[in-house]
């Protein structure tokens, strides 16, 4: 996988959108599925904070390491949302709504963050 940022930022979409696809359970369940998903992009983001990417790097020039252990989490928390019948639209909400609490400590990662913020969680 090549460094570049539009590569980085549809990964992120896609397992955040994996992770949010699901459809009637409690409220309670669907806060926690919301919340799951966070905790596993904030994960995302920290290993790529720890890259040390800048916007200066020629993207062939950096390898990014694999991203399956956050497929796999979103996938287990696609399934657990889908056994609860959470609402896929409420997930989506309910992930927007807390955006804001995902950090980043590199200018890569906060771009990442403000891009997600952006567009949003839906296909």
């Amino acid at each position: 996988m090549s460094g570049d940022p539009a590569v980085v930022r549809r990964l992120l979409l896609a397992i955040a959108l994996i992770a949010g696809s699901c459809s009637g359970g409690t409220d309670a369940e669907c806060l926690s599925f919301a919340d799951d998903t966070i905790s596993m992009l904030q994960g995302a983001i920290d290993k790529i904070d720890t890259l040390e990417l800048d916007f200066d790097t020629p993207p062939a020039s950096v390898a990014i390491p694999s991203f399956d252990e956050f497929r796999l989490q979103a996938a287990a928390i696609q399934a657990a949302a889908n056994d609860a019948g959470c609402d896929n639209t409420e997930l989506e909400v309910l992930i927007t709504e807390r955006m804001g609490r995902l950090e980043a400590q590199t200018d890569f990662g906060r771009a990442l963050i403000i891009d997600l913020e952006r567009e949003g969680f839906a296909p």
